[in-house]
């Protein structure tokens, strides 16, 4: 393990540095992976699936959501210890979320002047799960627990290899989708493709710099908004006047 002193500055100006790092070729490729998924949807998907997720080319790959029982079996491979945590960080993470769902007001500041604050929540959101060496439950539930906490009715989510863990995390959090696809492609899926149109307006991941996912912000997803740090429920916010 590599420990780095505080008084090092130099070393810690360089890790907090590369956060902000952009590498133009990975941006370039995430753009072209978005752009095929566009184009191309389902095929583009499970090619781009073979190549980045190193799947042979006789390897069935499925864009169906994972069913209930599948999920289910998930759940069940999971120790009993690990699902009670679940619960219980599923919980907390509930009680915060729905504390900071803003709340709808009216002022009337005079004769024919009114002012309004209408929130209502997303209709379908997508949450992205790393699938790499560890399977990451927590990014899960911080991500799909606040939009459930805010109303949101579709939480779609996808992961390139759910682990047990991470299907038992689905079912505590409520997600109402699981996908197991991953990378840029996933990202363009959530976008222009799953359900046939029913895309999301919404997703969120943790500023993970694996393969392309950080850089499908800037892949020409104009109309698509992305939160890289989870910090509260999901949910919009009108003004009438």
């Amino acid at each position: 393990m590599r420990i780095v002193r505080s008084s090092d500055r130099r070393t810690l100006d360089a890790l907090a540095a590369r956060d902000h790092s952009r590498d133009a070729a990975v941006e370039r490729q995430a753009a072209r992976i978005v752009a095929d998924v566009r184009a191309r949807g389902d095929r583009a998907l499970r090619e781009w699936t073979r190549t980045l997720d190193r799947r042979g080319s006789r390897a069935r790959i499925s864009l169906a959501p994972l069913s209930a029982a599948e999920l289910r079996r998930g759940w069940e491979a999971t120790s009993p210890d690990v699902r009670q945590a679940l619960e219980l960080a599923a919980a907390n993470i509930a009680r915060v979320a729905e504390k900071q769902v803003p709340r709808p007001f009216v002022v009337n500041i005079g004769p024919g002047h009114r002012i309004e604050q209408r929130v209502q929540p997303l209709a379908r959101v997508g949450c992205y799960v790393p699938g790499g060496r560890y399977p990451l439950p927590s990014t899960l539930l911080m991500t799909a627990v606040p939009a459930r906490a805010a109303g949101v009715k579709g939480i779609v989510a996808v992961c390139p290899s759910p682990a047990p863990v991470v299907l038992a995390a689905a079912l505590v959090a409520g997600v109402t989708e699981l996908y197991a696809v991953g990378g840029a492609q996933a990202i363009g899926a959530l976008a222009y493709e799953f359900s046939r149109g029913q895309t999301v307006s919404w997703s969120a991941m943790f500023g993970y710099k694996a393969l392309s996912v950080d850089y499908s912000k800037g892949s020409g997803l104009s109309h698509y908004e992305f939160d890289m740090v989870i910090h509260g429920p999901i949910f919009g916010v009108t003004a009438r006047f």
